[in-house]
């Protein structure tokens, strides 16, 4: 095999195990099993406490107390949850109830912050080259994360008086800057 061969094998083989890194069959039974507890879900799908410990497992390290303490904490959610008429139906409601169960309480933060796609973070990386080209490649970390953020927040209009006034306070001039 040829040294360029070689190469473009490594390359292949590095591109695949990023694949494999980022579309875990794992992940889709984490999501799966921690969306359980959120009522709308527990009641809906006769959820089974066994496969929220099951993923609960995983996250062992984060809970506030052990696996045998959440085993308590879901029979008690359960009970909460079985009389009220109306069932949160997302992990930030379900939050918003769970202040009395520490071990459900971080499973649902957990829920929150994990990312179900990873296409936010490559948008903002794209953008990142855009911003970042030869002519601007010695501009320091601040102007480059300033320019970041406009370029991923266009949805933010911004006024010039409002840059102004920022820029006039900041920065003390001999010449007055007056709009």
């Amino acid at each position: 095999m040829n040294r360029e061969s070689a190469i473009r094998s490594n390359h292949l083989n590095y591109l695949i195990s990023e694949l494999n890194l980022r579309f875990l069959k794992d992940n889709n039974v984490i999501i799966s099993n921690l969306r359980k507890i959120i009522p709308k879900y527990y009641f809906k799908y006769d959820t089974l406490d066994e496969e929220i410990l099951y993923t609960a497992q995983k996250y062992e390290a984060d809970l506030p107390s052990s696996i045998e303490v959440l085993r308590g904490e879901l029979c008690l959610w359960k009970e909460l949850w079985k009389t009220k008429s109306e069932k949160a139906d997302t992990p930030k409601e379900a939050y918003k109830s769970a202040y009395m169960f520490p071990n459900i309480e971080c499973l649902l933060k957990i829920l929150c912050i994990i990312p179900v796609t990873t296409a936010t973070s490559e948008r903002s990386f794209s953008s990142l080259k855009r911003i970042k080209t030869y002519l601007r490649s010695t501009m320091n970390q601040s102007r480059l994360n300033g320019l970041a953020m406009l370029n991923i927040n266009k949805h933010i209009k911004i006024t010039t008086e409002e840059v102004l006034d920022i820029f006039s306070t900041k920065h003390n001039r001999k010449l007055q800057l007056d709009i």
